[in-house]
């Protein structure tokens, strides 16, 4: 564990070869060369080099979003100093590597993406740690370097894939995989949001996050050390992050958490502040304070509008029935009839939620409206606006929760497929289908007269480049495909019972694992031309499997 103190850092770091050089000035010789296969060790044998001198500079893709840093090895430098003086510009998109300080909101925001630095003959060393695709490097002073090789340091999680999803729509599977590769690049050791930014917990973004992890990884350390982190930093009687629905989101963690591991040991380490915060959270409710005297956030598509009291009210309904089946299982029958008197309380009450989808969705997974008046009167309009990246997920399940499957696929294709379309390698933090009307791919040079995906829109903290194109919040369609479609839903905790329920809509077949703790349940779909499913499950001995 490493929440307090020194400790071991477990991630590995692996060298990555660009795959394209997307952008060179015409002084730059042998550019060719830094594609190749030279060694990551600085050599004394001649070779051929990459030269660049004052003036030069040259854009890297490789090829993916990743988290980590760059590494240049150099041979000779040659002029009156004996180092060269270097920019590094890091991009998640071609149009932020080439970005002024100040330009389109471009900046050093948490994690440095612009910096000088002095590299010397004979070296090999690293710079930077931030997540991106791309780099442009220019030669600020008056010398010739020669770089045998410019690499990627992709630093990242050793956790092996467990889960998989397949099907006949390579758009879905590409959606599937991407979702869990976003998770993925945000488990550094505790669960970031986004790489490029803040390096901080936020427990409520992680929820959507530790949805993917059990899908396709199962248990993981980085979950609890990012819950236990975050508990340890908030007094019962404060809400985590500022932010109370995202002290609701914790409790919505554990019992999650808690079914698909069935850590009983660990769920009985958290009792005492459960209980401790239930009550705090209790009386504000008693009080109405909760639509008055905090903040409101739910996410940012309906952040200071009249729908976020209903956001804050289902969220608060799912936390404290997550509450009630956790002190249940505590047997503590008194805290569970004070979560069923607060659930009640909270149901009574009535908020407009029709003028924002993703409340609806919320609205409609609590309890609060009837699920397939959710989706006639609001979520089947325009189906593929007015939705975010964050609560996507949750207007999913609410759609299979209507019965409404084949409509949430074409939300995935259409709205997932449509950052893929966009170039992306990772979800983002935000989008909207209107921007990719006159835009040019996040893998482009700028055109002219075209809009730039990454630097000409954005809201609210997240606006052109500060905008986070691997943001592990937007990762929901994958867990969707896992339980909604694939059909896995745990009745038990620890996985002992589940029961697989696919929804092929217009899938032909499907093939995919869940993990559990006794190891994954490998499943197979098929229809035929009447729609009929013929399925085949494979589980562990200690899986009860009911289809």
């Amino acid at each position: 564990m490493m929440s307090k103190g020194s400790g071991i850092d477990k991630r590995q770091r692996e060298y990555i070869d660009p795959v394209k050089i997307i952008y060179k000035t015409e002084d730059v010789e042998n550019a060719e060369i830094l594609l190749g296969n030279a060694p990551v060790q600085p050599v004394f044998a001649n070779m051929s080099y990459c030269l660049m001198k004052k003036g030069s500079s040259v854009i890297l893709d490789f090829g993916r979003e990743l988290n980590g840093s760059v590494r240049l090895i150099t041979h000779y430098i040659e002029g009156r100093s004996k180092t060269a003086a270097l920019r590094i510009r890091f991009g998640e998109s071609v149009s932020e590597s080439m970005a002024e300080l100040g330009e389109k909101n471009a900046g050093n925001n948490h994690t440095a993406r612009d910096i000088m630095f002095i590299a010397a003959a004979m070296g090999a060393a690293e710079y930077g740690e931030t997540g991106f695709r791309f780099i442009k490097i220019d030669v600020i002073n008056d010398v010739t370097v020669q770089f045998q090789k410019i690499h990627a340091v992709y630093i990242h999680d050793t956790a092996q894939m467990v889960g998989s999803f397949a099907c006949d729509d390579p758009l879905l599977n590409r959606v599937w995989q991407t979702g869990a590769y976003t998770v993925h690049l945000n488990m550094q050791n505790y669960i970031f949001d986004g790489i490029k930014r803040d390096r901080l917990v936020w427990i409520g973004d992680m929820h959507p996050e530790v949805s993917t992890i059990c899908s396709v990884y199962g248990e993981h350390e980085s979950v609890y050390q990012s819950l236990d982190f975050v508990r340890d930093g908030t007094p019962a009687d404060q809400w985590m992050n500022n932010i109370p629905t995202y002290s609701m989101w914790w409790l919505i963690i554990q019992y999650d958490w808690y079914m698909q591991n069935g850590n009983l040991e660990y769920l009985n380490e958290q009792r005492q502040y459960i209980t401790d915060l239930i009550n705090n959270a209790a009386k504000w409710i008693a009080a109405y304070k909760i639509t008055r005297d905090f903040d409101r956030f739910v996410d940012w598509s309906s952040h200071l509008t009249e729908c976020a009291d209903a956001g804050v009210m289902a969220i608060f309904i799912l936390g404290f029935q997550a509450a009630k089946n956790i002190f249940k299982l505590y047997s503590d029958e008194a805290m569970a009839l004070k979560c069923e008197y607060t659930i009640a309380s909270l149901t009574n009450r009535t908020y407009p939620y029709a003028k924002n989808k993703q409340i609806a969705a919320l609205a409609s997974l609590s309890g609060i409206a009837d699920s397939e008046k959710v989706y006639d009167e609001i979520l089947s309009k325009d189906l593929l606006h007015g939705l975010s990246t964050f609560l996507g997920y949750y207007t999913l399940l609410a759609m299979g929760k209507a019965g409404k499957h084949k409509d949430a696929l074409s939300i995935i294709r259409g709205y997932w497929g449509g950052m893929l379309k966009m170039g992306a390698t990772s979800f983002w933090e935000d989008f909207d289908l209107a921007w990719t009307k006159n835009a040019f791919r996040i893998d482009e040079l700028p055109v002219e007269g075209k809009d730039d995906i990454h630097g000409d829109f954005g809201k609210f903290c997240y606006t052109q480049f500060r905008h986070s194109l691997c943001h592990g919040w937007a990762s929901g369609p994958t867990p969707f495909l896992s339980h909604c479609i694939m059909g896995v839903k745990i009745l038990e905790s620890g996985c002992k019972k589940v029961k697989i329920t696919p929804q092929m809509c217009d899938l032909k077949w499907l093939k995919g694992a869940y993990p559990t703790p006794y190891g994954s349940i490998e499943i197979e779909h098929c229809c035929d031309k009447k729609g009929k499913i013929f399925s085949k499950i494979k589980a562990p001995d200690e899986v009860e499997v009911l289809w």
